[in-house]
């Protein structure tokens, strides 16, 4: 059977993004280094919990980086690379950047991605949504596209480009910017296309494990990028709303040969 999901159950048990610690902790994910949550600041600890601090404490905790980026951690206040922001944590008023957020965020290390993904847009965490099914026992990746930023921080802000990855992790031919156009190249003239993406597969295999810490959901939506030293690193996960129009537009049908068994299925529960 296609696995159950309640909407209702999914917002009373994930209302906002800091459980990724928790659930997540053993794989990599990018180092929290101060959370603000229902306006009370804290400081994760190695065993998952969390120590309260004041904001001067906090402050005095962000002048150990020289960036830090910061992001909203509820639902309604993400996607699209909204709030995201990378700040110079030592030549910033820090606390005035905090006071412009109204609520719960995350202020994380700033990744140093791998050169490849580095080259295609510099200024962007440049990251692969990769979607896996959990499907007849077993973990299966759908579909996965590489997102590239247009300027701003996120991959996925404003006239962003994507570029439909394949079974194999090469990049297919053409580039799609924004929402449905066509582009030539990149802003910054970096070669992608018939490209075979670096460590891809091992972020897929991390995509595919770490479903199995849920395996409540049928479909999961992953945002990877790779690190300095080839690592993979989840950035979030999309639960409510995983993306199939970007990995159709770069790909193909989003169940692929496993269409007309879903299809069945979902038609013999109908009935």
């Amino acid at each position: 059977m296609l696995p159950y999901f309640n909407p209702k159950s999914y917002q009373a048990a994930f209302s906002d993004k800091n459980y990724y610690d928790v659930i997540f902790s053993r794989f990599p994910t990018p180092r929290t280094i101060a959370k603000r949550i229902k306006g009370s600041y804290y400081r994760p600890s190695a065993n998952a919990s969390h120590t309260p601090q004041s904001l001067e404490s906090t402050l005095a905790l962000l002048q150990d980086y020289d960036r830090v980026l910061i992001k909203p951690t509820e639902m309604h206040a993400t996607g699209l690379g909204s709030g995201i922001a990378i700040v110079d944590s030592r030549g910033q008023d820090i606390a005035q950047v905090l006071a412009g957020y109204t609520g719960d965020i995350a202020i994380q290390e700033v990744i140093t991605q791998h050169h490849f993904l580095r080259d295609l847009q510099p200024s962007s965490v440049n990251t692969f949504r990769i979607v896996t099914f959990l499907y007849q026992n077993k973990c299966v990746l759908l579909s996965a596209v590489l997102y590239i930023g247009a300027g701003g921080v996120a991959s996925n802000d404003g006239e962003f480009y994507k570029i439909g990855i394949d079974e194999n992790g090469v990049a297919r031919d053409f580039i799609v910017q924004g929402w449905g156009k066509q582009a030539s190249s990149l802003p910054s003239g970096a070669r992608v296309c018939g490209e075979q993406i670096p460590y891809f597969d091992k972020a897929v295999t991390m995509a595919k494990s770490m479903h199995l810490v849920l395996p409540h959901f049928g479909l999961i939506g992953w945002d990877f990028t790779i690190d300095e030293n080839g690592k993979p690193v989840m950035i979030e996960l999309n639960l409510d709303c995983p993306t199939c129009e970007s990995l159709q537009f770069c790909n193909a049908p989003l169940f692929g040969d496993l269409s007309e068994s879903v299809f069945e299925e979902v038609l013999r529960a109908r009935i």
